[in-house]
């Protein structure tokens, strides 16, 4: 039997050869009729890694440990101009090149950070992330995509993703588009996944998102809610409850990956329901995104649909309960269940090699 590091090597080495050893066998499976094609479940779940918090950093860590240093090296520095004998006088110099030693290994995780446009970055596993799981406990994990086609609920794709699945939606799609050469194609997906840009492009390619609606965005559970005022596309302006049209000066506001206009009305000065609407004093507002139709085109199918079938598809990986928890104890759950998830973590354990 090969040890881990055997088969650890042996899938770092090949991973290239493993990935496209996978992409075949899902053809494969499309050929033979397993695989439709027709809707696809696209949800993630975490994988543990062998990177520990410790060889976790993000930029708030770094310059921590770089104020440290530098305190402990000011500190060295006053005690060195204080002290007339000669041993104590090496050890502090001793102890001021760690020091700057050590600052210079921050230092060059500062410029990797930053170069690299994330985060956070790991030493040991440089995909895995430091993802938070329950009751405020946080560990270093990959977050694997993964993409399930629902015929037979059977994966046809997966990749490690960032720590959100903000980012996520298009990504998978458009890797599943291509890999089943589709032209186009249904997906599932949770709240998460619901983002503008990302519906958009998914539209864009002739993929048709079913992707849970993003909660409500009222200012308060108290205020009328943002579904009673009607956007009016002809005149681009909505009607508020009271009739009162709410207008744009048609300035785009730049937000993280889309763009913004507001909208508003100087009738609600004088609203008589002013005080259910909003506790703004100018007035309710509302920010309508450039990616609002391809969102209210999403939401309105799914409020039309049942996806009922979409836990089915991704309960078996998605759902997989760690082995090892946050505590450090290993549980052992009843026989059977033993049984199901060593199948499953078969599974997940090949996922990683498909993307």
């Amino acid at each position: 039997m090969p040890s881990f590091r055997t088969i650890a090597y042996l899938k770092k080495n090949n991973a290239e050869a493993f990935r496209k050893v996978f992409r075949q066998f899902v053809l494969m499976l499309k050929d033979m009729g397993l695989i439709e094609g027709e809707t696809i479940g696209i949800d993630s779940f975490k994988i543990f890694a062998q990177n520990s918090l410790r060889n976790n950093y993000t930029q708030k860590k770094i310059d921590r440990h770089l104020e440290y240093i530098d305190n402990r090296i000011e500190e060295f520095e006053v005690a060195l101009d204080k002290t007339d004998k000669e041993e104590e006088k090496e050890l502090l110099k001793s102890k001021i090149k760690l020091q700057q030693d050590r600052r210079k290994k921050y230092e060059t995780l500062d410029t990797e950070l930053k170069n690299s446009n994330d985060t956070q970055i790991s030493l040991t596993d440089k995909d895995s992330r430091a993802l938070m799981l329950t009751n405020n406990v946080s560990g270093v994990e990959y977050a694997v995509q993964a993409a399930f086609d629902s015929k037979h609920k059977l994966l046809v794709h997966s990749h490690i993703g960032a720590s959100t699945d903000k980012r996520e939606l298009s990504t998978a799609a458009l890797t599943v588009q291509e890999l089943l050469q589709l032209d186009s194609f249904n997906t599932l997906s949770d709240a998460g996944y619901t983002s503008g840009d990302q519906l958009q492009a998914c539209k864009y390619s002739g993929i048709c998102t079913y992707s849970s609606p993003m909660p409500s965005t009222s200012p308060n559970s108290n205020s009328i809610p943002l579904a009673e005022f009607h956007y009016i596309n002809d005149g681009d302006y909505y009607i508020c409850p009271c009739g009162e049209q709410m207008t744009t000066t048609g300035k785009w506001r730049i937000r993280p990956n889309y763009r913004s206009k507001v909208y508003k009305t100087s009738a609600c000065v004088n609203c008589s329901i002013r005080e259910k609407c909003t506790q703004n004093q100018n007035g309710r507002v509302i920010e309508r995104s450039e990616y609002q139709d391809v969102i209210d085109e999403n939401n309105a199918r799914v409020m039309n649909h049942l996806l009922q079938g979409r836990a089915a598809d991704i309960r078996n990986v998605a759902q997989l309960p760690p082995l090892h928890r946050p505590d450090g104890n290993c549980h052992s759950p009843p026989k059977t269940v033993q049984t199901k998830r060593l199948k499953q973590l078969i599974v997940s354990w090949c996922c990683l090699f498909n993307g």
